[in-house]
Protein backbone atom coordinates (compact mmCIF):
# COMPACT_ATOMS: atom_id res chain seq x y z
CA UNK A 1 0.00 0.00 0.00
CA UNK A 2 1.18 3.42 -1.16
CA UNK A 3 1.72 5.61 2.47
CA UNK A 4 1.23 8.77 0.32
CA UNK A 5 4.60 9.77 1.63
CA UNK A 6 8.41 9.96 0.33
CA UNK A 7 10.49 9.58 3.49
CA UNK A 8 13.78 12.71 3.71
CA UNK A 9 16.16 10.14 2.69
CA UNK A 10 14.31 8.84 -0.50
CA UNK A 11 14.57 12.28 -2.29
CA UNK A 12 17.08 14.07 -4.50
CA UNK A 13 18.64 16.61 -1.72
CA UNK A 14 17.73 19.96 -3.48
CA UNK A 15 14.45 18.99 -3.50
CA UNK A 16 14.49 18.25 0.37
CA UNK A 17 16.19 21.79 0.55
CA UNK A 18 13.41 23.46 -0.99
CA UNK A 19 10.80 21.75 0.99
CA UNK A 20 12.37 22.61 4.04
CA UNK A 21 12.00 26.32 3.53
CA UNK A 22 8.18 26.49 2.53
CA UNK A 23 5.26 27.19 5.29
CA UNK A 24 4.11 23.36 4.85
CA UNK A 25 7.70 22.10 7.05
CA UNK A 26 7.90 24.85 9.10
CA UNK A 27 4.17 24.91 10.32
CA UNK A 28 3.20 21.20 10.31
CA UNK A 29 6.10 19.99 11.57
CA UNK A 30 6.85 17.80 8.40
CA UNK A 31 10.34 17.35 8.94
CA UNK A 32 10.96 13.55 8.24
CA UNK A 33 8.64 13.42 4.76
CA UNK A 34 6.84 14.95 2.64
CA UNK A 35 3.55 14.72 0.85
CA UNK A 36 3.64 13.19 -2.75
CA UNK A 37 0.56 15.80 -3.39
CA UNK A 38 2.89 18.51 -2.26
CA UNK A 39 3.31 20.77 -5.40
CA UNK A 40 6.60 20.87 -4.93
CA UNK A 41 6.57 17.13 -6.00
CA UNK A 42 4.06 17.67 -8.83
CA UNK A 43 5.73 20.26 -10.10
CA UNK A 44 9.33 18.36 -10.56
CA UNK A 45 7.32 15.48 -11.25
CA UNK A 46 5.61 17.11 -14.36
CA UNK A 47 9.19 18.31 -15.30
CA UNK A 48 10.03 14.79 -15.48
CA UNK A 49 7.03 13.76 -17.90
CA UNK A 50 7.57 16.32 -20.40
CA UNK A 51 11.08 14.99 -20.70
CA UNK A 52 9.56 12.11 -21.52
CA UNK A 53 7.38 13.23 -23.91
CA UNK A 54 9.93 15.57 -25.48
CA UNK A 55 12.26 12.60 -26.42
CA UNK A 56 8.79 10.76 -28.16
CA UNK A 57 7.75 13.69 -29.96
CA UNK A 58 11.75 14.05 -31.21
CA UNK A 59 11.58 10.43 -32.31
CA UNK A 60 8.02 11.08 -34.14
CA UNK A 61 9.41 14.68 -35.34
CA UNK A 62 12.07 11.96 -37.96
CA UNK A 63 9.32 10.25 -39.38
CA UNK A 64 6.52 8.33 -38.41
CA UNK A 65 6.24 6.04 -40.11
CA UNK A 66 9.57 4.70 -39.31
CA UNK A 67 8.86 5.54 -35.59
CA UNK A 68 5.72 3.14 -35.55
CA UNK A 69 8.04 0.32 -37.76
CA UNK A 70 10.93 0.79 -35.15
CA UNK A 71 8.52 -0.15 -32.02
CA UNK A 72 7.39 -3.13 -34.22
CA UNK A 73 10.74 -4.39 -34.31
CA UNK A 74 12.02 -3.75 -30.79
CA UNK A 75 13.35 -6.55 -28.75
CA UNK A 76 11.57 -7.42 -25.25
CA UNK A 77 14.66 -6.25 -23.66
CA UNK A 78 14.65 -3.27 -25.38
CA UNK A 79 11.41 -2.50 -24.46
CA UNK A 80 12.00 -3.17 -20.80
CA UNK A 81 15.27 -0.81 -21.00
CA UNK A 82 12.68 2.02 -21.96
CA UNK A 83 10.54 1.39 -18.99
CA UNK A 84 13.57 1.66 -16.76
CA UNK A 85 14.28 4.42 -18.72
CA UNK A 86 11.05 6.57 -18.25
CA UNK A 87 10.99 5.77 -14.91
CA UNK A 88 14.85 7.31 -14.56
CA UNK A 89 13.74 10.57 -16.08
CA UNK A 90 10.18 10.80 -14.30
CA UNK A 91 11.94 10.69 -11.48
CA UNK A 92 15.09 12.35 -12.25
CA UNK A 93 14.68 15.85 -10.01
CA UNK A 94 12.71 13.80 -6.69
CA UNK A 95 13.91 10.35 -6.08
CA UNK A 96 17.64 9.46 -5.11
CA UNK A 97 16.92 5.98 -6.27
CA UNK A 98 15.16 5.46 -10.02
CA UNK A 99 15.04 3.31 -12.95
CA UNK A 100 15.21 0.44 -10.04
CA UNK A 101 12.05 -2.43 -9.50
CA UNK A 102 10.46 -2.35 -6.36
CA UNK A 103 12.44 -4.42 -3.70
CA UNK A 104 8.98 -4.26 -1.36
CA UNK A 105 5.70 -6.50 -1.75
CA UNK A 106 2.83 -3.91 -2.04
CA UNK A 107 -0.96 -4.21 -2.21
CA UNK A 108 -4.08 -2.18 -3.90
CA UNK A 109 -6.70 -1.35 -1.67
CA UNK A 110 -7.18 -3.30 1.85
CA UNK A 111 -4.85 -6.09 2.64
CA UNK A 112 -8.12 -8.23 2.35
CA UNK A 113 -8.25 -7.16 -1.49
CA UNK A 114 -4.95 -8.46 -2.27
CA UNK A 115 -6.28 -11.73 -3.98
CA UNK A 116 -8.28 -9.35 -5.95
CA UNK A 117 -5.39 -7.89 -8.22
CA UNK A 118 -2.83 -10.68 -7.65
CA UNK A 119 0.05 -8.41 -7.22
CA UNK A 120 3.51 -10.03 -8.08
CA UNK A 121 5.99 -10.63 -4.86
CA UNK A 122 8.83 -7.97 -5.48
CA UNK A 123 10.92 -11.46 -6.45
CA UNK A 124 8.95 -11.99 -9.04
CA UNK A 125 8.72 -8.60 -10.90
CA UNK A 126 11.27 -9.36 -13.85
CA UNK A 127 9.77 -12.17 -14.49
CA UNK A 128 6.61 -10.49 -14.96
CA UNK A 129 7.76 -7.83 -16.98
CA UNK A 130 9.76 -9.96 -19.10
CA UNK A 131 6.67 -11.62 -20.19
CA UNK A 132 4.63 -8.58 -20.61
CA UNK A 133 7.69 -7.27 -23.06
CA UNK A 134 7.51 -10.33 -24.79
CA UNK A 135 3.55 -9.91 -25.21
CA UNK A 136 3.84 -6.67 -26.17
CA UNK A 137 6.01 -7.25 -29.28
CA UNK A 138 3.79 -10.23 -29.91
CA UNK A 139 0.30 -7.76 -29.91
CA UNK A 140 2.36 -5.05 -32.01
CA UNK A 141 2.55 -7.31 -34.77
CA UNK A 142 -0.79 -8.66 -35.13
CA UNK A 143 -1.56 -7.06 -38.08
CA UNK A 144 -4.99 -8.10 -38.73
CA UNK A 145 -7.17 -5.97 -35.91
CA UNK A 146 -9.65 -3.86 -35.56
CA UNK A 147 -9.39 -0.73 -34.25
CA UNK A 148 -11.73 -1.75 -31.36
CA UNK A 149 -9.57 -5.12 -30.77
CA UNK A 150 -6.23 -2.35 -30.73
CA UNK A 151 -7.71 -0.49 -28.20
CA UNK A 152 -8.98 -3.87 -26.00
CA UNK A 153 -5.11 -4.89 -26.74
CA UNK A 154 -4.35 -1.16 -25.25
CA UNK A 155 -6.56 -1.52 -22.18
CA UNK A 156 -5.26 -5.19 -21.70
CA UNK A 157 -1.36 -4.81 -21.96
CA UNK A 158 -1.86 -1.31 -19.59
CA UNK A 159 -3.57 -3.22 -16.54
CA UNK A 160 -1.37 -5.89 -16.74
CA UNK A 161 1.64 -3.62 -16.28
CA UNK A 162 -0.61 -2.01 -13.72
CA UNK A 163 -0.55 -5.05 -12.08
CA UNK A 164 2.83 -5.96 -11.84
CA UNK A 165 3.20 -2.65 -10.34
CA UNK A 166 7.53 -3.10 -11.40
CA UNK A 167 8.31 0.62 -9.74
CA UNK A 168 7.24 1.78 -6.30
CA UNK A 169 5.86 4.81 -7.86
CA UNK A 170 4.79 6.02 -11.43
CA UNK A 171 3.52 2.96 -12.89
CA UNK A 172 0.42 4.79 -13.81
CA UNK A 173 1.92 7.20 -15.94
CA UNK A 174 4.24 4.96 -17.48
CA UNK A 175 2.05 2.12 -18.47
CA UNK A 176 -0.12 5.28 -20.27
CA UNK A 177 2.68 5.99 -22.13
CA UNK A 178 2.43 2.70 -22.99
CA UNK A 179 -0.54 2.69 -24.44
CA UNK A 180 0.55 5.74 -26.38
CA UNK A 181 3.26 4.03 -28.03
CA UNK A 182 0.92 1.34 -29.13
CA UNK A 183 -1.33 3.52 -30.47
CA UNK A 184 1.39 5.12 -32.70
CA UNK A 185 2.13 1.81 -33.63
CA UNK A 186 -1.51 0.98 -35.25
CA UNK A 187 -1.48 4.49 -36.53
CA UNK A 188 -3.84 5.76 -33.69
CA UNK A 189 -2.95 9.32 -32.06
CA UNK A 190 -1.22 9.75 -28.57
CA UNK A 191 -4.23 10.80 -26.56
CA UNK A 192 -2.82 9.37 -22.43
CA UNK A 193 -0.18 11.81 -22.06
CA UNK A 194 -0.90 14.44 -19.08
CA UNK A 195 -3.65 12.31 -17.39
CA UNK A 196 -5.54 13.26 -15.28
CA UNK A 197 -3.43 14.19 -12.16
CA UNK A 198 -5.60 17.50 -11.47
CA UNK A 199 -8.63 16.13 -13.03
CA UNK A 200 -10.38 14.13 -9.86
CA UNK A 201 -13.88 13.15 -11.80
CA UNK A 202 -11.09 11.84 -14.61
CA UNK A 203 -8.48 10.07 -11.76
CA UNK A 204 -11.88 8.41 -9.93
CA UNK A 205 -13.29 7.09 -13.54
CA UNK A 206 -9.60 5.81 -14.70
CA UNK A 207 -9.67 4.21 -10.81
CA UNK A 208 -12.79 2.52 -11.50
CA UNK A 209 -11.88 1.16 -14.69
CA UNK A 210 -8.97 -0.54 -13.62
CA UNK A 211 -10.69 -2.02 -10.41
CA UNK A 212 -13.10 -3.22 -13.29
CA UNK A 213 -10.30 -5.16 -14.56
CA UNK A 214 -9.82 -7.79 -11.77
CA UNK A 215 -13.06 -9.56 -12.48
CA UNK A 216 -13.26 -8.61 -16.67
CA UNK A 217 -10.49 -10.24 -18.53
CA UNK A 218 -11.45 -7.98 -21.69
CA UNK A 219 -11.18 -4.83 -19.14
CA UNK A 220 -13.87 -3.38 -20.98
CA UNK A 221 -14.08 0.22 -18.92
CA UNK A 222 -10.85 0.53 -18.99
CA UNK A 223 -11.42 -0.36 -23.02
CA UNK A 224 -13.93 2.31 -23.45
CA UNK A 225 -11.98 5.39 -20.89
CA UNK A 226 -9.29 4.87 -23.81
CA UNK A 227 -11.28 4.37 -26.68
CA UNK A 228 -13.10 8.20 -25.58
CA UNK A 229 -9.94 9.68 -25.33
CA UNK A 230 -8.39 8.50 -28.39
CA UNK A 231 -11.48 9.55 -30.43
CA UNK A 232 -11.77 12.82 -28.82
CA UNK A 233 -8.34 13.26 -30.07
CA UNK A 234 -9.34 12.16 -33.74
CA UNK A 235 -12.00 14.82 -33.50
CA UNK A 236 -9.67 17.21 -32.68
CA UNK A 237 -6.81 16.48 -35.64
CA UNK A 238 -9.96 16.22 -38.08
Amino acid sequence: MDSGFLIKEDVVKNLWDEYSKTADYRVNKNTKAISKENPIIITREEMGLREVFRTIENELANCHRLYSKSLQERTASEWINEWITWHKTLFKYVLKKKGKYREIDVWFGNWEDQDLYQIPKHNQVREKVAQLADDVRYFLNRKELTIDQQIEEMAIIHYRFIAIHPFQDGNGRIGRLLIDQIALSHNLPMAMGGYPRNNKIQRQRYHAAITACTKDNHCVELKEWIREKIYAKLDKIS
